[in-house]
């Protein structure tokens, strides 16, 4: 059973609120677009990551921008004349910025079903005008606007193939409004700026474009570039009619992007492929790498005096001289996807499902990846018990099964094969346990004896549900008590929820004990001791927007309260102390992290402006020298230290 309850917020922040910043776990990222601006005095740069939108002016550091973003997951990013900022969610929604960057607004999608994550965003050369822009997407076809980014709607009237790729749109619209559409199954062109589309038979039949480009100062018919799949570059001067191919960048290496370099009237050229970047200095027909550092390269933009390019996990690179030479300017830019922080006594731990394990020894301060896990991306999740000579890791991976190590991580055991593991509770009474349980995205729960070396399946009511998580009562020797949350769909209107359910005899038998309608697909938990509860329900959990406290005196009861009135996603939870008796609940939220000295019945921020940005993990741990702090794990990676009292 659960009940509602607004908190009494109160605003600013909680005193001495004293916050050091211990870096990215790692720095870059993948970063899916990029779009540039000349100022007068310095270049803006943007990137497209999946942990929002980063900022970089001249020589500064990268700046993380979420305000007015519904989603971090951003896909595409396009700088229009006159300065304004597009931006694509692989959600499908579309964003616009007045402001450089600093906040977004959500743009209105008319006659939208089903929104597809956003490939590309291209404007008009007159955008500063007639406001008109487009957007590609994967599945969706093309958005377009004419009033700035306000309002968009489908534009896909003869587009046979709505999985578009690329958009570029030709300089010179005085007679006509030339667009580009790269699809996986062709080129398509439309002659009013994107009304209506016809394909281009040859050579493009049935050929993925995955990259477009023109010659910015061309008048008259314009002269683009196109790039395939297969990794080879076209041309076409009669503004996108015929075509010829020319040179090819690379060995069959796809062609994810490609630039032409301003004032060279389309002679010089760069690609990015999945070998690197190379560079063209005669309009294609021969080309040469340049870098193959980065690895993989996702996007290409800039200016007449300056190239970057993003790339497939390792951030952003720079050229100063026309794309001959490259140097990372990553540094400070924290794109990572890890999700989740675990403090043990001796070492630390911190998992992204595409971006492995990692493992710091000294509090922190510095993290090694656990590099013997990379043939097993992704993860879903790990568990850590014991240390030393006895310390045992359990991981998910989705494509192996379920991992094992007790060497350090240096080699891995396939303990439990075909099981998409979620949740993962290892010797939840300490040294000497030896039980350990395992939840699946289809519902079933596994249990061992040996941690972990071996396994059997219980029977549950959950079959066909996602995990969620698994925890343990702190007196489980006592009360042998155990919580698994799943998530469904449920009701003739499918409406999701997340269900809580308890066992009393260590899995064996399950009953339901709390459902919390919600899309949202996380749940987290902190369990605080309460002897004489028999069966424990002190649990307090994370869902959504919602802090849920057990209500004092009642049996089963949950209220739940928003940390906030702005009511940001609660991601995690973590305790010092009894939260009841004088101990402290805290939350990493998506808009700071926060703190309740009451049982979770009020919170305040404890964030100070320096660090006041989105949190994915929280918890409690060793500092050296026998002192305790907080931990936080922001979006991207970056990890940030309270002292604890």
């Amino acid at each position: 059973m659960m009940t509602r309850q607004k908190t009494k917020w109160r605003p600013g922040l909680a005193p001495a609120a004293n916050w050091e910043g211990l870096g990215p776990v790692a720095a870059g990222g993948s970063v899916f677009d990029l779009a540039v601006l000349q100022a007068p005095r310095f270049v803006h740069v943007w990137a497209a990551t999946s942990c929002g939108v980063f900022r970089h002016r001249g020589r500064g550091v990268w700046e993380q921008h979420l305000n007015g973003l519904t989603t971090p997951l951003i896909s595409s990013l396009h700088v229009a004349v006159g300065g304004m900022l597009l931006a694509g969610g692989m959600n499908g929604e579309l964003f616009r910025s007045l402001d450089g960057g600093n906040t977004f607004e959500r743009a209105t999608q008319l006659h939208a079903a089903d929104l597809a994550p956003v490939t590309c965003v291209a404007s008009s050369y007159r955008f500063d005008r007639d406001g008109t822009a487009l957007a590609g997407t994967e599945g969706g076809g093309v958005w377009r606007t004419e009033d700035g980014g306000k309002r968009w709607l489908p534009a896909n009237f003869g587009l046979v193939d709505q999985s578009v790729q690329a958009l570029v749109c030709a300089p010179d619209w005085s007679k006509q409004e030339v667009v580009l559409a790269g699809t996986a199954e062709g080129l398509f062109r439309s002659t009013n700026g994107g009304r209506a589309w016809r394909e281009v038979d040859w050579p493009f039949c049935d050929m993925a474009i995955s990259a477009l480009a023109v010659v910015p100062e061309q008048q008259g018919d314009a002269v683009f570039y196109a790039g395939t799949e297969e990794g080879c570059v076209y041309v076409s001067t009669d503004g996108g009619r015929a075509w010829n191919r020319v040179g090819s960048p690379g060995e069959a290496s796809p062609v994810n992007a490609l630039y032409v370099l301003p004032g060279t009237q389309g002679k010089v050229l760069l690609a990015g492929t999945t070998e690197g970047i190379f560079l063209s200095e005669d309009a294609g027909s021969s080309w040469q790498l340049v870098c193959a550092e980065l690895g993989a390269v996702l996007s290409l933009a800039g200016t007449q005096e300056m190239v970057v390019a993003g790339s497939y996990d390792s951030g952003v690179w720079q050229s100063e001289d026309g794309g001959r030479t490259w140097q990372s300017i990553s540094q400070g830019l924290a794109a990572r996807g890890l999700a989740r922080l675990l403090a043990g006594e001796e070492s630390f731990f911190v998992l992204g499902p595409n971006e492995g394990l990692w493992r710091s020894r000294d509090y922190g301060r510095s993290w090694e990846k656990v590099e013997s896990l990379n043939p097993h991306l992704p993860l879903s999740t790990f568990a850590v018990t014991g240390s030393g000579e006895h310390e045992v890791i359990l991981v998910s991976s989705v494509m192996s099964g379920l991992l094992r190590s007790t060497d350090c991580a240096a080699s891995w055991q396939v303990v439990q094969e075909g099981s998409d593991v979620l949740a993962l509770l290892v010797a939840p009474a300490g040294p000497g346990d030896q039980r350990a349980w395992a939840a699946t995205a289809t519902g079933e729960l596994l249990v061992s004896h040996d941690l972990g070396l071996t396994w059997s399946t219980l029977s549950t009511d959950t079959e066909g549900q996602r995990a969620l998580l698994l925890a343990a009562s702190p007196h489980i020797a006592e009360d042998h008590t155990l919580f698994l949350g799943t998530t469904a769909d449920v009701g003739w209107r499918k409406q999701p929820t997340v269900h809580i359910w308890r066992s009393c005899d260590e899995g064996r038998t399950w009953r339901k004990i709390l459902d919390q309608h919600t899309p949202a697909t996380w749940l987290d938990a902190v369990l605080p001791p309460a002897p004489g509860r028999k069966p424990y329900d002190g649990a307090f959990f994370a869902t959504e927007t919602q802090c849920l406290r057990p209500l004092r005196g009642g049996r089963d009861v949950w209220v739940g309260t928003q940390v906030t009135a702005e009511a940001p996603n609660v991601l995690a939870l973590a305790m010092d102390g009894d939260p009841e008796h004088g101990g402290a609940l805290f939350a990493a939220t998506s808009g700071g992290v926060y703190r309740s000295s009451d049982g979770g019945r009020t919170w305040q921020r404890i964030n100070s402006e320096e660090n006041a940005g989105s949190y994915v993990s929280v918890a409690v741990g060793p500092a050296g020298e026998g002192r305790r702090a907080l931990y936080a794990l922001e979006l991207g990676g970056r990890l940030w230290r309270l002292p604890l009292g």
